[in-house]
């Protein structure tokens, strides 16, 4: 497996899928969905999409919902500006990492209070 052409690929997804959901997709219920990364299968058929959605869980639940009826129409706008053989079949997941992020950047803040009060 040709690791470049596979984090090309892997980039040329995140772009487009975000390009797509920014500009080309018209429901004001995903304008707060950042694509963080794309990892597409060895064989480029089928491609995890990992946003990053502002809200809370249930707002973060309806948002996946909302993207994975709207899976085929984003497909087609990606595949317009892919050169590939085949146009990914495209899952959206969740991603969280800056939510885990965010909690422990908060612990270590009330470690480091918890010090200086001592």
């Amino acid at each position: 497996m040709n690791t470049r052409k596979f984090k090309r690929v892997a980039e040329a997804l995140r772009r487009e899928t975000g390009k797509a959901l920014l500009y080309e997709v018209k429901d004001p219920r995903i304008r707060l969905v950042t694509v963080t990364r794309a990892e597409p299968s060895i064989d480029f058929r089928t491609a995890r999409i990992y946003v990053s959605i502002m809200g809370d869980e249930d707002i973060k639940k309806k948002t996946l919902e909302i993207l994975g009826k709207a899976r085929g129409h984003i497909q087609s706008l990606v595949g317009e500006h892919l050169s590939l053989r085949y146009v990914p079949i495209l899952s959206f997941c969740l991603d969280d990492s800056m939510d885990r992020g965010l909690r422990v950047a908060k612990l270590i803040d009330e470690v480091t209070r918890e010090e200086e009060n001592t």
